[in-house]
């Protein structure tokens, strides 16, 4: 009987104070005979060091943390051609069976599987990263294709990895960051994967899931817990999988901590020269505020439309003075794109009803993209009109119809309707832009015609 154990995060979404002290565990407990893997999500781009690096500053920390793999999340992927050629370049192989060029061909320093050997046991280790999402097929290449890459239906790539790598593997391990659905859909749709350690879906697994001959594994987000799954090998056969999810806490990795202190400086020298001077533009979550406002006003400037409206969550605080792409990105932290929808009159004014709640705009927000602390409440470009008592909206000094069709710019957060339900929309019907909300306001701060329009009040009472 052989025992091999191997040790897995997943989502831990650039929280690399809580990965330190996941190092130190791994330190305590890990021998050379076990596998180490990360299902994805590791760099998030909210990150100054990840961004300032792209990339190569997280993998830097598995590599001292002695992991074997990390599986390309949609946040890795997100970052671009450049940034994942950069991040492959390290000793930690980067997985992604499925993800390839716009034209098709391999993107450089991505591997497809990594073959690794423990006790005599020969393991194929595939990567795979989103394409399914919604019960819609083709979700992510929307935005993947913004960075000149995209995924492509990861069912027919791995069964043909196994088939290719037949008889030079004992077991196979699907590192997946599909989500949790997709991850059982596998079980169903391809024979042959022994165990799939799984991330996208933020999902904590008290203990293995045994469906068909697949055990399935997540171990939560955010760095708060790894996963252990014991392997049990008898007569060449899988025969039990022992799991548990052991929570993080106590001392930190100080070899860790030291080299996340070495790459934020490569970072911040990188990003921390002033590209612009401005006067001061004032920030509030619930009140009316010169930053949002210039948004706003940007977002309809670069893309003509009836109006645009923006949740002041999007930023962080204020901004003045000589402003580089460093103060950029922590004023504004979310990877949020320019999105153009329709929206009704009657889907604006219930939202802007829920943007006068406070209480709702204190709200943290979770959502896919969303980086800031709170929603936050409602502003408009300058043409727009509002006032609460009784709700009025005026557009160009005509009062807003509910029945009443209107082309809006905003970004994709609120698209979703991610903190303000009455503004989801279909992904068919809208129109996304490349870039972020922070690459926008780069394009503009030095627009004194804007900064003039920003102090034009919106609210009338």
């Amino acid at each position: 009987m052989i025992n091999i154990d191997l040790y897995h995060t997943n989502d831990v979404h650039s929280n690399f104070e809580a990965f330190a002290s996941i190092s130190e565990v791994l330190k305590s407990k890990r021998t050379t005979d076990d596998i180490v893997l990360d299902a994805g999500d590791f760099n998030d781009f909210k990150d100054i060091m990840v961004t300032g690096t792209s990339g190569l500053g997280g993998m830097r920390l598995l590599e001292l943390a002695g992991y074997d793999a990390l599986c390309v999340g949609n946040n890795e992927g997100f970052s671009a051609l450049e940034a994942i050629q950069m991040m492959g370049s390290t000793s930690v192989s980067l997985l992604s069976s499925n993800l390839v060029k716009l034209d098709g061909s391999p993107i450089p320093n991505l591997k497809s599987n990594i073959l690794i050997e423990r006790k005599g046991i020969r393991f194929l280790i595939i990567g795979v990263s989103p394409y399914f999402g919604y019960g819609r097929e083709d979700v992510f290449n929307t935005f993947f294709a913004m960075g000149g890459i995209r995924s492509i239906n990861p069912y027919p790539v791995i069964q043909h990895q196994l088939e290719q790598y037949k008889g030079h593997y004992d077991f196979c391990i699907l590192l997946s960051h599909l989500g949790y659905q997709y991850d059982v859909e596998a079980t169903q749709k391809i024979d042959g994967i022994d165990i799939i350690i799984g991330g996208h879906s933020h999902i904590l697994s008290r203990a293995p899931e045994h469906i068909g001959k697949t055990w399935i594994h997540h171990a939560g987000d955010y760095g708060k817990n790894i996963g252990k799954l014991s392997m049990v090998i008898e007569g060449g056969k899988l025969i039990d999988c022992i799991g548990e999810t052991i929570p993080i806490s106590g001392p930190s990795d100080p070899m860790i901590l030291k080299e996340i202190e070495v790459q934020t400086i490569i970072a911040r020298e990188k990003l921390g020269k002033p590209f612009v001077s401005i006067p001061e533009f004032d920030f509030n979550l619930i009140y009316e505020n010169t930053l949002v406002n210039f948004i706003c006003d940007a977002l309809k400037k670069e893309y003509p439309c009836d109006f645009s409206l923006m949740n002041h969550g999007i930023v962080n605080g204020p901004l003045q003075g000589n402003v580089s792409e460093l103060d950029l990105l922590e004023c504004s932290p979310s990877p949020l794109n320019p999105t153009r929808i329709q929206l009704s009159g009657r889907q604006i004014l219930q939202a802007l009803e829920l943007s006068f709640d406070p209480t709702h705009c204190m709200d943290p927000g979770r959502g896919a993209g969303f980086r800031g602390s709170a929603i936050g409440a409602l502003s408009f470009s300058h043409n727009v009109r509002y006032q609460k008592d009784p709700l009025k909206i005026w557009i160009d000094d005509r009062e807003i119809q509910a029945d009443e069709t209107y082309d809006v710019m905003t970004h994709d957060y609120l698209q979703r309707g991610s903190g303000y339900p009455s503004l989801k929309t279909p992904d068919e019907t809208a129109v996304f832009y490349d870039g972020y909300i922070r690459d926008l306001l780069k394009r503009h701060l030095g627009d004194t015609e804007l900064y003039r329009s920003s102090k034009i009040p919106r609210r009338l009472k």
